[in-house]
């Protein structure tokens, strides 16, 4: 049965009619925000961040915009993204699939491209679960997330491995944190994947090229929670006070992009250091990040903290990213072109299990799927 669009339809003319009329509401919002952000003492909101209450920690003054600099006339750029056919327990075999693309593109007096990708098959015992001692863990959903997020930031210190005559820049697709933290008791699956990012990590830092990672329409809040923490705010807001907790709170709803979308073309925010995960990572792997307008859009770009304590790292991350977004109207050129050499379609991914339901049946194992996985593929009544 296809989706009901004709049910949907009032549902949808309601929520444009609430957009626009929450809108001016919203900019007002929005502004207050901006304010907040220019007027705030930084010692406050570092005071904030010591506290617990933050996850944001200013390392420049908060409100400081930074112009880009002009980006090398010879430079090299590396990036990386990847994409994977997930296990399915219901198929004839428990498999999975990773495909790590990469670009290297060489601009300047002798410019150069590579375009390429990967595709590993897992399959091994060793490949499906992480183990620890007697405990294990199916390497499935974001479990296998975090496992193609150390392939591609592997795949980057690799390429990073050659020797090149000019600057150099590694750039990744989206945050530079290994996301694996919702483990819970069954931390050594953590452990386990940050381990070996914070060694693809090491390695890209004895090579000495920075690395950065891009996000597209950030959705994060870091520094608009540090905001609520900001005194002028908190004795104005019973809620964040925590007095009135139901009161409304001028702050809600906001993201961070929208303090900085009155930036230059061009212009980058303040650093500031990202504590969201600081209860799970040890300081050195907690990423650096600013707000950065690329033309087309803000977007957030994270650094790891030793070239974010470099400033000319940081610079040269700053304009390579300018450069890259004009070369790619709006969006990173060099990242575009890895995506497109990993990509796994859906033609791909059938013909794959097609293969692999023939090898089965070569090596006279059973190829049928669970009967759950049967059933649908049966029409019936």
């Amino acid at each position: 049965m296809t989706l009901d669009l004709g049910r949907l339809s009032a549902a949808i003319r309601a929520m444009g009619e609430h957009l626009a009329a929450q809108q001016a509401a919203y900019e007002q919002r929005v502004a207050l925000a901006r304010a907040l952000l220019r007027t705030v003492e930084p010692a406050a909101l570092v005071a904030a961040v010591e506290a617990g209450h933050a996850t944001a920690l200013p390392l420049e003054p908060p409100a400081a915009r930074y112009p880009p600099p002009a980006p090398p006339t010879d430079y090299q750029v590396l990036a990386t993204d990847g994409s994977q056919i997930e296990p399915d327990r219901h198929g004839p075999a428990l498999w999975y699939l990773l495909n790590i693309g990469w670009a290297v593109i060489q601009y300047g007096a002798t410019p150069w491209a590579e375009l390429a990708s990967t595709p590993q098959l897992y399959y091994r015992p060793e490949d499906l679960y992480v183990r620890d001692g007697a405990r294990q863990a199916p390497i499935q959903g974001s479990r296998l997330d975090a496992r193609r997020s150390v392939a591609e930031l592997e795949r980057l210190a690799a390429l990073a491995a050659r020797p090149a005559p000019v600057p150099r820049v590694a750039l990744s697709d989206g945050f530079l944190l290994l996301w694996a933290y919702w483990e819970g008791p069954e931390g050594f699956v953590r452990d386990h994947f940050v381990e070996q990012f914070q060694q693809a990590l090491c390695r890209l830092q004895q090579l000495a090229v920075p690395v950065a990672g891009y996000i597209s329409r950030p959705r994060g809040a870091d520094i608009v929670m540090l905001l609520r923490q900001a005194p002028p705010h908190r004795r104005a807001c019973g809620r964040c006070r925590g007095t009135e907790p139901e009161a409304p709170c001028a702050l809600d709803g906001l993201v961070d992009r929208l303090l900085f979308d009155d930036l230059a073309p061009g212009e980058r925010s303040a650093l500031f250091e990202s504590r969201t995960l600081a209860r799970y990572y040890p300081p050195e792997l907690l990423p650096r990040f600013f707000y950065l307008n690329v033309g087309r859009e803000v977007a957030r770009v994270e650094l790891p903290a030793w070239a974010a304590a470099q400033p000319d790292l940081v610079a040269r991350v700053h304009a390579v990213v300018v450069d890259q977004c004009r070369r790619g109207q709006g969006y990173p050129v060099v990242l575009a072109r890895a995506h497109e050499q990993a990509v796994v379609g859906g033609a791909d991914r059938q013909r794959v299990e097609e293969l692999i339901r023939q090898t089965l049946v070569v090596h006279g194992l059973p190829d049928r799927p669970s009967a759950k996985q049967a059933s649908k593929l049966v029409r019936a009544v």
